[in-house]
C-alpha cells in the first residue's frame, strides 16, 4: 500500500491521493493509470482511473 500519491497533469493542475492500494495495475498498452483510494472528504474508498497521455509526472510516498 503507498500512502500518497500525486499527479501533475498537463495542464497545469495537480491531484493529490491518500492511502493507495492496487496502483501497480498499470495498462500501458491502453494508457491508464488505476487504483483505489481513500477520499479524505467523505472518507469511502474509491477507485480512480487516470490517462496517461494527461499526465506529465507522478510521485508517490513508499
Amino acid at each position: 500500500m503507498y500512502k500518497e500519491l500525486t499527479v501533475f497533469l498537463k495542464n497545469g493542475n495537480t491531484l493529490k491521493f491518500e492511502n493507495i492500494t492496487g496502483l501497480d495495475t498499470f495498462d500501458l498498452p491502453k494508457g491508464i493509470l488505476k487504483f483505489y483510494y481513500v477520499s479524505t472528504s467523505t472518507g469511502k474508498k474509491k477507485y480512480a482511473k487516470l490517462y496517461t497521455n494527461n499526465i506529465a509526472m507522478f510521485s508517490y510516498e513508499v
